[in-house]
């Protein structure tokens, strides 16, 4: 019988390149060592950041053969709103007072000769709809309505009854 107890990590940061080593390390020992935890638990206040960082998140979440339970406990935006919904089924909570809010991903345009904006727009394209194949697979949305609902040039905040009654959230926490 496993009596350890579960660890936990907290994302709270923008999601950049040292964000995502450390939860994405995080991840990779608790499934390295020999006497596993039960589940690991991901608390989640984040205003996103990166796609490429929250995809590397995104994929070291679901390949865990450690359960991954996700806690909003302030506003889970963006890239971090993704990353929460990858949380294991049954395992995902949402204070009563957080949110999570999604927008179309965005491109930095930063001086880059107009081919290149080509190409970063095609990748970004193609992420994004991976992106809303796993939102679909993890809520039971259709990608259709998923594009609809969260691929708005604005911001789309959805609050903690609203997100259980999409699929997005198991539980919400008083």
């Amino acid at each position: 019988m496993n009596n350890k107890q579960p660890q936990f990590m907290t994302l709270f940061d923008e999601i950049d390149s040292e964000t995502s080593t450390k939860i994405v390390s995080w991840i990779i020992n608790a499934n390295m060592d020999e006497d596993k935890h039960p589940y690991l638990n991901l608390f989640i206040n984040s205003q996103g950041g990166s796609i490429y960082h929250g995809i590397a998140i995104i994929n070291a979440m679901r390949t865990s053969q450690i359960p991954i339970h996700t806690v909003c406990i302030g506003c889970a935006s963006s890239m971090a709103a993704n990353g929460f919904i990858q949380g294991m089924a049954g395992f995902r909570y949402m204070h009563k007072n957080t949110s999570l809010m999604f927008h179309s991903a965005r491109v930095e345009t930063s001086s880059v000769p107009i081919e290149q904006l080509e190409i970063e727009l095609s990748s970004t394209k193609w992420l994004e709809d991976r992106i809303n194949e796993q939102i679909a697979e993890n809520s039971g949305m259709s990608v259709e309505m998923i594009k609809s609902e969260f691929s708005a040039p604005l911001d789309r905040y959805i609050y903690v009854d609203e997100a259980i009654a999409l699929g997005l959230c198991d539980v919400k926490v008083l």
